[in-house]
């Protein structure tokens, strides 16, 4: 019995030691899962914080700084570059690709069904009624604001200039080129655009005698948003089989763009002012400043940042 009680109490430690064994034998293979799982977590929070930096603060940091180059050059102010007229002619070119890639966007699904199968004579009818669209929405503003101003539409123009370049998009989007890049391109153009030539703008309205309000109004609406406005009721249009839904988005949208043009065009009108008196240059600045920065907010920023956080996306949507 002595002897049996011996072996008895030899065996509990092995066996305890065993059974301790086996838990870290059973905890060893979880160690390196939980590592692992810290490791994923270090690298996922780590690439938010890229994707942070290059889709919030990157964009408007470049923004603040390039508006600042251009105020300070004078490549939004100098009559070297409002007056030019080679550089304003590029430069509405540029908005007319905007125009043509916009209505590229929204539209396709009124240009081509995505429900029909393509033939040769889908194609065509698409591309007649994209043109169409296209020269609807770029004359819409210049309608507007020549209207305002008392002078006469160039319609004809409009429409020599609209053919070629939307022609022109559609072939090199079919070879290949990317139409992120092109939004990029012209983008930046139409917001040097935009930033030069409102405060000619509101300077004619200014220099007639019969100005009056409601004509400021309309012709700093119109030259931010009067394409943008043919573009969505064509969509509206052809989804909803309706001119108008009114509705109180409808109408706040409607107050939203009237508010955003007047400030901008009070902000070109002040800068203008001040910037006939000698000691208010400092003011004029930071409010050209201001109109620079808010051109480009509106028709640069998306693909600025686009381009910014390209490196970031998964390889099916760089595909796509």
């Amino acid at each position: 019995m002595a002897k049996r009680r011996a072996a008895v109490a030899a065996a509990k430690p092995t066996a305890a030691a065993s059974s301790h064994d086996e838990n870290k034998a059973v905890a060893r293979p979880n160690a390196p899962l939980r590592k692992r799982r810290s490791g994923a977590e270090s690298i996922e929070s780590q690439s938010s914080a890229m994707h942070w930096l290059a889709s919030t603060l990157l964009p408007n940091v470049i923004m603040i700084a390039i508006a600042y180059a251009a105020v300070t050059y004078g490549y939004t102010t100098s009559p070297a570059y409002v007056r030019s007229t080679e550089l304003l002619a590029l430069l509405k070119k540029a908005f007319i690709a905007l125009v043509c890639l916009t209505s590229r966007t929204q539209l396709a699904d009124v240009f081509l069904p995505p429900n029909k199968t393509k033939t040769l004579r889908l194609l065509v009818w698409a591309h007649i009624k994209g043109v169409i669209v296209a020269i609807l929405a770029n004359c819409a503003g210049s309608m507007v604001i020549k209207y305002v101003l008392g002078l006469s539409p160039q319609y004809q123009k409009t429409a020599q200039l609209v053919v070629p370049i939307y022609f022109s998009i559609e072939l090199a989007i079919g070879l290949g080129v990317p139409q992120g890049l092109f939004q990029f391109i012209v983008g930046f153009m139409v917001s040097w655009l935009k930033a030069v030539t409102v405060s000619s703008l509101v300077t004619k309205w200014f220099s007639d005698s019969e100005a009056h309000p409601a004509g400021f109004i309309l012709v700093c609406t119109a030259n931010l948003f009067a394409s943008g406005i043919v573009l969505r009721f064509v969509g509206h249009y052809h989804r909803s089989r309706r001119v108008v839904s009114l509705s109180f988005g409808l109408i706040w949208s409607i107050l939203q763009m009237l508010f955003t043009g007047t400030a901008f065009g009070l902000l070109a009108l002040v800068a203008n002012h001040f910037s006939m008196q000698e000691e208010r240059q400092v003011e004029a600045a930071v409010l050209y400043y201001a109109v620079a920065w808010y051109a480009m907010h509106k028709y640069w920023k998306a693909p600025l940042r686009r381009a910014l956080t390209y490196p970031f996306e998964p390889t099916k949507a760089k595909k796509a």
